[in-house]
């Protein structure tokens, strides 16, 4: 039997999102090294860049379709972020200190080319109900919000290789086929992007762990896929206590599950080096779903927030800000919590005498000298349910 497109239009919440950045600190020096590197690797590739004027060679790269996403994204967010602070940033404050990606990516499903866009809080509310005779892709496509972080391992910059390529292009890859095919499950995602990136020439190698999540605005639920030590928070409650934490995944301590791409290298010991090392695949990711209330907060965050705040800390933070939230949009709401959470994160991952949860991991694997908090990249989605 035919049933009209309109009958599915069954959306019963909303989801309104926000996005941080916050990259460690990198010396422009030592990246530079790397970047050489990379135009060694693409010149193996038969991509004929001239070595002659490393310095300049930034301007004359053909960019593949990864790295052109991620400069639209930055652009979008550098913009975003100086809107929204500018009240607050001191007159001396250096724009391009924010053009650094580090090695985190990270995306949402609502990030567009839209002057009105700003790029970094993304309000998701479904249009299904202004559009009921639209196509069954459309519906499908507004039923589902995608969101996903990814952390580049940065033990690859010890080869000269630069450990974002792997989570811009694993966050890119991401995406796009989670737009184009919005009912596959996370894990499949993941999957696939995983193959792209791995046959992707403008991927020299490394590795990145990864974390993606998928709402429903027709079920009010939450699925999700992750493999590595990035984590999905759930607050739920009048009370937002929280009540859901994903597991780390692990081989041993700071070092987990990754996804990676092995480089080819001039040097045959080093090619015979890399091929022995045993890669994880993306059917080791742990997977799972559970149903959402009005009011419920997910948070989907790197290891460099997770391995400086406590879930007391995170939670108190949340309650705070929620106590003065009376007279604020849910999307100012959801931009507080995203912008003051991670900067209390990056504020703690500076500090030598706080206790935190990478010093006390570090301990139960008899490591002392790792005292205070861990100076990372941080990155982190806040996501606010809302029914309809």
């Amino acid at each position: 039997m035919y049933v009209p497109s309109f009958f599915y239009i069954l959306a019963i919440c909303k989801f309104i999102t926000a996005a941080s950045y916050l990259g460690k600190p990198c010396q422009s020096e030592y990246r530079l090294t790397i970047f050489y590197h990379y135009c060694l690797h693409l010149n193996d590739k038969n991509q004929n860049i001239k070595l002659s004027s490393t310095s300049a060679l930034k301007d004359e790269l053909i960019e593949s379709d990864y790295q052109g996403w991620v400069r639209d994204q930055k652009a979008h967010w550098i913009k975003a972020f100086l809107k929204s602070q500018a009240s607050s940033i001191p007159i001396d404050f250096n724009p391009d200190s924010l053009k650094n990606s580090g090695h985190d990516w990270w995306f949402t499903d609502r990030f567009d080319d839209d002057d009105d866009d700003d790029g970094i809080n993304h309000e998701v509310e479904s249009d299904l109900l202004k559009k009921a005779e639209g196509s069954n892709e459309y519906i499908l496509r507004e039923r589902y919000r995608y969101v996903g972080v990814a952390d580049g391992v940065g033990g690859w910059e010890d080869e000269m290789i630069d450990p974002a390529q792997v989570s811009q292009s694993l966050m890119y890859h991401s995406h796009q086929i989670s737009t184009s095919d919005p009912e596959l499950e996370p894990s499949s995602v993941i999957s696939r992007a995983y193959d792209k990136m791995v046959s992707d020439p403008f991927v020299r190698g490394g590795a990145s762990t990864a974390l993606l999540a998928r709402l429903d605005t027709f079920t009010s639920t939450l699925d999700w896929s992750n493999l590595g030590d990035s984590s999905l928070w759930i607050f739920k409650g009048s009370d937002l206590r929280q009540s859901f934490q994903t597991i780390p995944q692990t081989h041993y301590f700071n070092c987990p599950y990754q996804l990676t791409k092995l480089p080819t290298s001039r040097n045959p010991n080093l090619n015979q080096h890399f091929q022995s090392i045993n890669l994880d695949l993306p059917t080791l990711a742990d997977s799972g779903s559970c149903s959402l209330d009005d009011g419920d907060l997910i948070l989907v965050c790197t290891d460099g927030l997770a391995d400086n705040l406590w879930p007391e800390e995170v939670t108190n933070l949340i309650r705070g800000i929620s106590t003065k939230n009376t007279c604020r949009s849910d999307l100012e709401f959801v931009h507080d919590l995203a912008h003051r959470i991670s900067s209390y994160a990056r504020m703690a991952s500076f500090q030598t005498r706080r206790v935190t949860p990478f010093e006390i991991e570090a301990r139960r694997n008899s490591i002392d000298d790792l005292g205070g908090g861990k100076v990372d990249d941080i990155t982190l989605i806040v996501s606010l349910v809302r029914k309809l």
